[in-house]
């Protein structure tokens, strides 16, 4: 297990497109979700709650708020630019400290719902019977989503 800012560096430094804090966070939470339903473990212990705009990570949304909607070209937990020539070297740490079935399901993730928008994945995620619309409960905020309706959705997602 990790935490949600290596989780997001490894969709950052791994993803075949840029990304925007919107759709690193979501897919985080997706990554998540995965992986509670397929391995029965978290990914991240980091807290997840309902925000207006879907489930967000508030460690990943701090870390990265200073983007706005611009694409993310450094990675928050390692602090490297995508740009230089240490990120190999940052991908290889970053492979090491996530397990082997966790990057699987990620890479996954990222094949599947990688070149959604944010707003897409936003969307997405809310759906009726997700966990965030089970959950959000407009003006009021630090709702938390809790690993057990996560989990229990992205099961049901499986069986689909």
């Amino acid at each position: 297990m990790t935490s949600a800012l290596l989780a997001a560096d490894y969709i950052l430094a791994t993803s075949s497109v840029r990304l925007t804090p919107m759709q690193i966070n979501k897919l985080s939470y997706i990554s998540h979700g995965f992986t509670l339903a397929l391995e029965d473990e978290e990914l991240f212990l980091d807290r997840v709650e309902a925000w207006k705009y879907g489930p967000v990570i508030p460690a990943i949304y701090y870390a990265l708020r200073e983007h706005g909607g611009d694409n993310v070209m450094e990675l928050p937990y390692c602090e490297t630019s995508l740009n230089s020539p240490e990120i190999k070297d940052r991908i290889t740490f970053l492979a090491k400290r996530i397990p082997e079935s966790h990057k699987k399901i990620i890479n996954v993730v990222l094949n599947k719902y990688g070149s959604f928008s944010g707003r897409g994945l936003s969307t997405m995620t809310h759906e009726p019977g997700t966990p965030w619309h089970r959950c959000y409960k407009d003006g009021k905020l630090g709702i938390e989503i809790p690993n057990n309706m996560t989990q229990e959705y992205y099961k049901s997602q499986l069986r689909q």
